[in-house]
């Protein structure tokens, strides 16, 4: 199925030199890179300079990984307000695969149909029109989706990993595992995530690795699914999204590449 979505162009705003910088960008990361020294894990690019080594047109994500001697880190930033809805419809997975065939999944924001958080990023091509003119709306909308993404967004779903467990950890866990997102004041998403290399098991110094939106037939309060002659979207919570949305937002887009840890 071919699925064809509309993405809106801003001219003269935030959007366009976005799009020259993800031209400019390549599409995988294959070289290492020195995390920043002070990095901190909370949802924000700064520390990072708000530059990201590589921009995929498949996921449509910007994104860095980065270590240092204890770490390995992943930042990803997505711009548009379709990618962003779906994330927080499926989430994203991280997978690294070892020399020796080991994997580990790391995926994040988790949220079940019960504790759907109402984030309306369906009104962000209209703010950013007039940002100056918006700013008040802005910034109460960026304070109340930052408050329900946090709320709502309490687990990490853990597979593999040497000295781990299947399980989901809280974001407060033991084991530090680190991962953070917000939404910035250009309501641009950004997702970071630390992993201590003492688990991944390196035998050498470079690994594979999958980035992934996993997509969902959930999302926004609403279900797809396909019947007889067709596909159907369901209104659970009485405020329906359009089809080509939840088209969108229903299938799983990755990537892949080789990451080398720099010493």
């Amino acid at each position: 199925m071919k699925i064809i979505t509309t993405q809106t162009l801003l001219i003269g705003t935030v959007l366009l030199p976005l799009l020259s910088v993800a031209q400019r960008l390549p599409k995988i990361q294959e070289t290492g890179l020195r995390a920043p020294a002070n990095i901190k894990i909370d949802g924000r690019a700064t520390e990072w300079g708000d530059k990201f080594q590589a921009y995929n047109n498949s996921t449509q994500v910007f994104y860095t990984l980065a270590n240092d001697k204890d770490n390995l880190y992943l930042v990803v930033q997505a711009t548009d307000q379709m990618v962003g809805r779906k994330i927080i419809a499926g989430g994203i997975t991280f997978k690294i695969l070892t020399a020796d065939k080991g994997t580990i999944l790391v995926t994040y924001p988790l949220f079940s149909s019960k504790n759907w958080p109402v984030i309306g990023l369906r009104d962000k091509a209209d703010l950013l029109k007039e940002p100056a003119k918006n700013a008040a709306r802005i910034d109460s909308f960026k304070l109340a989706a930052n408050q329900q993404f946090s709320l709502r967004s309490k687990e990490i779903k853990i597979t593999g990993g040497k000295g781990l467990s299947d399980s989901l950890l809280s974001v407060y866990n033991d084991e530090g595992i680190k991962v953070a997102a917000e939404f910035d004041q250009k309501l641009n998403y950004t997702y970071e995530l630390a992993i201590p290399l003492k688990y991944l098991d390196l035998h050498g110094n470079a690994f594979t690795y999958t980035l992934q939106l996993n997509g969902s037939s959930f999302a926004e309060g609403n279900t797809i699914e396909d019947i007889e002659g067709g596909t159907r979207v369901n209104g659970i919570s009485g405020k329906l999204v359009p089809m080509a949305d939840m088209q969108f937002m229903r299938y799983p887009t990755n990537c892949s590449g080789k990451y080398t840890l720099v010493k």
